[in-house]
């Protein structure tokens, strides 16, 4: 549905070459909910706005819906775009119209007739839980209201694509939760792919199936999300995971842990069940050595249970890579260094 291939893209800043996005290859499918993530000046709102050619590319193509859309210009450009709607952190609603006329405004543009529009408009209202305020002005809107409004109009003109530019970024959790629930419902209910760039981690963890990790314009790590939470391989990464699973242990105990040395310190991520009950006794019960347990984290991710684990294991050389050795080959672990 949505197709990068060896896209970059090129800025002239004070005759200096700024590179926002660098040879980008990926691929987006229908009824993916895709999550893009990285810190302020990774390239990530350069990467969707070329989607809808707000920008154009310096090389490679963005094909949408088996278009190359940085080819296409003036009515077959409109036409595109009509399948692709874009909500904002800022809202960016009219504060001189009502709730109706926000969202009513693509249809006006679209010539809508307005018996079609009242209909539409009403019944997208309806959709995002706002019936009530159909005649309100958005400077009496709570945050997370003037979101839906800003949903609901991207709604209008009922896109197969809907992109999201840091949409909760402005809300408070508990109003971003409720915005998450109506993406996923917009998502399963009107079957519409949408692609999320974010630097919040609990967005992609919460809301997406897949998603990339963007640094210095490159993309370093993509996938499913599951699998990318079970075993984060670049740095940029298991920051951003390690930023929503806790998995610290408590520096009482690794001040006391510094002074042994005849052991080794590990985290390890088990994706797929909740085994706290009998991952540490069966482990104890297959090898001839003590590990004790640190802590324990257990956590939601897409529908399935992530555990993290951090464990002592104390023994000889050859008792610990037993250990390592059965656990490289099932988990994800890495070593804490004291």
């Amino acid at each position: 549905m949505i197709r990068f291939e060896n896209v970059g893209k090129i800025y002239d800043a004070n005759n200096l070459k700024v590179h926002a996005c660098t040879n980008i290859s990926f691929s987006i499918e229908k009824g993916d909910i895709f999550g893009v993530i990285g810190y302020s000046g990774a390239g990530k709102s350069t990467l969707i706005r070329m989607v809808n050619a707000l920008e154009r590319p310096s090389s490679g193509n963005v094909i949408v819906n088996n278009e190359i859309i940085n080819n296409l210009k003036n009515d077959d450009l409109i036409k595109a775009r009509k399948n692709i709607s874009m909500i904002f952190q800022n809202f960016n609603l009219l504060n001189s119209r009502t709730v109706y006329e926000n969202v009513a405004m693509p249809l006006i543009l679209n010539k809508t007739p307005k018996k079609d529009i009242k209909k539409k408009v009403n019944e997208i209202l309806e959709f995002v839980e706002l019936s009530e305020k159909v005649n309100v002005y958005p400077s009496n809107l709570s945050g997370g209201q003037k979101q839906r409004v800003g949903i609901a109009r991207a709604l209008a003109t009922n896109p197969t694509i809907l992109l999201c530019d840091e949409p909760t970024s402005a809300l408070d959790p508990r109003t971003t939760e409720s915005i998450l629930g109506l993406l996923k419902k917009i998502n399963q209910e009107l079957d519409v792919t949408i692609l999320i760039i974010t630097h919040q981690m609990n967005i992609v963890q919460n809301l997406c199936n897949k998603m990339a990790v963007m640094e210095e314009g490159r993309i370093v790590e993509i996938g499913d999300v599951k699998k990318i939470f079970a075993k984060p391989r670049e740095a940029i990464t298991k920051t951003f995971v390690n930023s929503v699973i806790d998995n610290k242990i408590p520096d009482p105990v690794l001040i006391g842990l510094r002074e042994k040395k005849n052991g080794k310190i590990l985290t390890v991520r088990c994706m797929g069940g909740n085994v706290c009950d009998t991952f540490v006794p069966e482990l104890r019960n297959k090898f001839d050595t003590e590990i004790n347990t640190l802590s324990v984290s257990v956590n939601e991710v897409q529908n399935a249970i992530l555990t993290v684990f951090s464990l002592q294991i104390t023994g000889s050389d050859r008792k610990i890579k037993e250990v390592t050795d059965y656990l490289s080959n099932l988990y994800e672990y890495e070593e804490v260094l004291l």
